[in-house]
């Protein structure tokens, strides 16, 4: 098990672009960390740099407390799954995941074991003599995975590894992972653009957007207080509105809602989530009408997007299906404010 301490890390481009600005991040022994943002915000920048593909422009990486940033990747003791698992079509599976111990000169016998070991693992004791052809993309992913965990790493990253694979797989190698890096006591770090999988696997999840943390925290106190308007509308699909204080009262004038106002702190906007709305019958008494845009079946519920205005949509939950098009009154109870 091992800890990793990125302090004020920045990536520049050639370009003039920014990958990182000033990223520092702590990810504790054994934990499994999500990092997640939109395209460009530099979520793989971050990983490569972990891994050392990328030199950082500035700061430090650190394991354990040792600066490894000028130690080159093959030295650093961390395994990569990418999200295409590049499996060596000309070589046998035991031969593939042997592979990065026949360059550390690892010998015969002891290879053999560790590589029965990490095929085990994997749910692939049986395969080593298959060439990768006659193989499942889940079951070759499975071999990106024993190859990568065959040098015993202290650091797993994870580079977009489950996007290729289709549900149920997904899921279900989602979860043998999750069980796997626990049971050897990996510490993980996770690039994926999928919110609802890093919500349901992660410790703690990194939002990031510019090249810059936007906030850390558990998924549930992501979901619950997210630290700004940008991360509320990208991790909780929340609905942006434009705001104020008013002595006791934060007025929304577009649509002429109000709710209690917090104690203190200028509030310039609210971050209306999807358990802040009630699908309610139209000209309800305090609720805005709104024309329902789409209405998706999630489970034991259906997602909901109803469209006010000429651009304003919100999101809600209801357990029943409305039909697109239907007007609706939505009941918008007291929501973030920032």
């Amino acid at each position: 098990m091992s800890s990793i301490t990125l302090s004020h890390l920045t990536v520049d481009f050639g370009d003039g672009a920014k990958g990182l600005d000033d990223v520092s991040l702590d990810v504790d022994s054994n934990e499994f960390i999500a990092l997640v943002g939109p395209s460009g915000s530099g979520k793989t920048t971050l990983l490569r740099s972990i891994a050392g593909f990328l030199e950082p422009t500035s700061g430090t990486i650190s394991i354990d407390g040792k600066d490894i940033s000028n130690t080159p990747p093959e030295r650093r003791c961390m395994g990569m799954v990418f999200q295409q698992h590049a499996v060596w079509p000309h070589m046998s599976v035991a031969d593939n995941v042997a592979y990065p111990l026949k360059m550390a000169k690892v010998g015969h016998a002891d290879r053999s074991a560790r590589v029965h070991r990490a095929l085990e693992l994997v749910g692939l004791g049986d395969f080593g003599r298959r060439k990768p052809v006659s193989l499942s993309g889940g079951q070759r992913q499975r071999v990106a995975l024993a190859r990568a965990i065959v040098a015993d790493p202290t650091v797993l990253l994870l580079d977009e590894a489950l996007s290729a694979l289709d549900e149920p797989l997904r899921d279900s190698l989602r979860r043998e992972l999750v069980s796997l890096t626990r049971r050897e006591g990996l510490t993980t770090v996770h690039v994926t653009h999928d919110r609802a999988e890093a919500l349901a696997i992660a410790d703690r999840i990194v939002v990031l957007d510019k090249g810059r943390i936007q906030q850390v925290a558990t998924p549930q106190k992501l979901l619950a207080r997210p630290a700004s308007p940008q991360v509320a509308a990208f991790i909780a699909d929340a609905t942006i509105l434009d705001a104020h204080r008013d002595a006791h009262e934060v007025i929304c004038p577009s649509f002429g809602l109000s709710w209690p106002a917090p104690d203190s702190a200028d509030i310039s906007c609210v971050g209306v989530l999807p358990s802040h709305v009630e699908l309610t019958a139209p000209g309800t008494p305090g609720a805005v009408d709104a024309i329902v845009t789409s209405a998706l079946f999630e489970y034991n519920r259906f997602s909901v997007t109803a469209q006010v205005g000429a651009d304003t949509t919100f999101r809600a939950s209801t357990t029943t299906r409305p039909d697109v098009g239907d007007t609706v009154g939505l009941r918008i109870s007291t929501p973030l404010m920032y």
